[in-house]
């Protein structure tokens, strides 16, 4: 039993970092995907609100050629 634990802390010693390593690499990997369709989604965001601009200054514009008349 002294053995086994003995060799189970020169293992887990010696593989602690490598494990902290892959845990940090798997957290950085999901706030990055996070952040990614964060990105994705406000950009879309962005291009609807410049298409209903659009829109608004032709209704805007056709809303003028119909008060000249």
């Amino acid at each position: 039993m002294n053995t086994f634990r003995s060799n189970l802390k020169k293992i887990f010693g010696d593989y602690f970092f490598l494990l902290l390593l892959l845990a940090g690499i798997g957290v950085n990997y999901y706030f990055e995907m996070k952040v990614n369709r964060e990105i994705k989604t406000f950009t879309a965001n962005q291009q609807a609100i410049l298409q209903y601009k659009h829109l608004e200054s032709q209704v805007r514009d056709l809303a003028d050629e119909l008060q000249d008349h």
